[in-house]
C-alpha cells in the first residue's frame, strides 16, 4: 500500500546504507530511498523489489515521482545534509530542504530528523549551529528531531571511522584537562533497532536522545580506543577550552574543516543533552558494555 513507504533521505551516505541494509530485513519492499543525482547507482544496497531509489535534488522545487513518495509516505527519516564551506548558504539549503519535505508530506509529524549530540545554538562550530537551526524549523513544523551520537561500529563509518585512523597514526596519547568534554556514543546495531522501532510504529517524540545517557568521558573513550589499536605513545595533556578556541581560530585563518572538525569533536551542550529522554521502548545495549570496559 502507498501509506506504508518508508522514504529515507540522504539514502547513498554511508550512514543511509548501512541503515537501508538493516530496514530491508524489516520493511522489505516498503522503502525508498532518495538520492543525490551525483550518487553511483551501483553502490546502493538492494534490488528493485526490496527498495526503489530517486534521484532528486531536495533543496530545489520537488516535483513528480519525489513530491508522490513523500506525500504517500508512512514516515520519512531525513539524514541528507548539506555541506559546505560556506556556513551561512549550507543553513539556508539544510532550511530550504525542511521546508520542501514537510510542504508535500501529508502530515509532517511523520517527519524523523536525524540531528547530532553537537548542535546547540551557541555551538563553537558552524555544524553544530546550523543543526541547531534546522531542529529549530523541524519542531516549528510539528516534524520529530532524533539526537545522534558518535555511532560506533565494526567496521568503523564516518566521523567514527575518522577518529580511528587518527588515533592509528598519531604517536601521542592526547588527554584533555580544564572542561575535559564528553562523548556520547550510539552503536550502529542499537541506532539500527531503535530506528526501525521507532519507524514501525510511527511514535511521535518531538527530541527524542539516540546516544548513550550520560555520555563517557573523552579521556576514557580515548584510552579505549587506543587499547584496541595498541601502538607506542608519548602522552600529551592539553587543554581543552585552548583546543576548541584554537578550532575555531583554524576556521576562520587556516583550514575550515579541520577546525570544524576540532570544534565539533570537543564540544557539546552537556546540559541540553541531559534534558533529553530515550523514545519509549528504545534501549541502549552494546554501548552500555563499551561503557563498561572503558571505565
Amino acid at each position: 500500500m502507498d501509506d506504508e513507504r518508508i522514504v529515507i533521505t540522504g539514502a547513498s551516505s554511508e550512514l543511509g546504507q548501512a541503515l537501508i541494509k538493516a530496514f530491508l530485513r524489516e520493511f522489505s519492499g516498503r522503502l525508498i530511498g532518495i538520492v543525490s543525482p551525483r550518487s553511483d547507482p551501483t553502490r546502493l544496497a538492494g534490488d528493485k523489489a526490496e527498495i526503489r531509489y530517486i534521484a532528486a535534488e531536495l533543496s530545489t522545487e520537488l516535483a513528480g515521482a519525489t513530491v508522490n513518495a513523500l506525500g504517500n509516505a508512512r514516515c520519512v527519516l531525513h539524514l541528507a545534509w548539506v555541506r559546505g564551506t560556506q556556513p551561512l548558504q549550507a543553513v539556508e539549503q539544510n532550511l530550504a530542504i525542511i521546508d520542501n519535505l514537510t510542504e508535500v508530506m501529508a502530515d509532517p509529524r511523520r517527519l524523523y530528523f536525524m540531528s547530532s549530540v553537537s548542535a546547540a545554538p551557541d555551538a563553537p562550530s558552524a555544524y553544530g549551529q546550523s543543526k541547531f537551526a534546522v531542529e529549530e524549523r523541524v519542531r516549528s513544523r510539528g516534524g520529530n528531531v532524533l539526537v545522534s551520537g558518535l555511532v560506533v561500529s565494526d567496521p568503523p563509518l564516518v566521523a567514527f571511522s575518522r577518529l580511528i585512523e587518527v588515533v592509528k597514526r598519531l604517536p601521542i596519547s592526547v588527554r584533555l584537562f580544564f572542561d575535559e568534554p564528553k562523548v556520547y556514543p550510539i552503536s550502529l546495531g542499537d541506532l539500527e533497532t531503535g530506528l526501525a522501532e521507532i519507524l514501525r510504529t510511527q511514535q511521535f517524540v518531538g527530541t527524542g536522545a539516540f546516544f548513550l545517557p550520560g555520555g563517557i568521558p573523552m579521556n576514557e573513550f580515548m584510552a579505549w580506543l587506543e587499547q584496541r589499536h595498541p601502538r607506542r605513545r608519548l602522552p600529551l595533556w592539553l587543554p581543552a577550552r585552548a583546543l576548541v578556541a584554537m578550532g575555531q581560530l583554524g576556521r576562520q585563518l587556516i583550514h575550515f574543516d579541520l577546525g570544524e572538525k576540532i570544534a565539533t569533536l570537543l564540544h557539546n551542550d552537556d546540559g541540553r543533552l541531559a534534558r533529553l529522554a530515550l523514545p519509549r521502548n528504545i534501549a541502549i545495549t552494546e554501548t552500555e558494555a563499551l561503557a563498561r570496559e572503558s571505565g
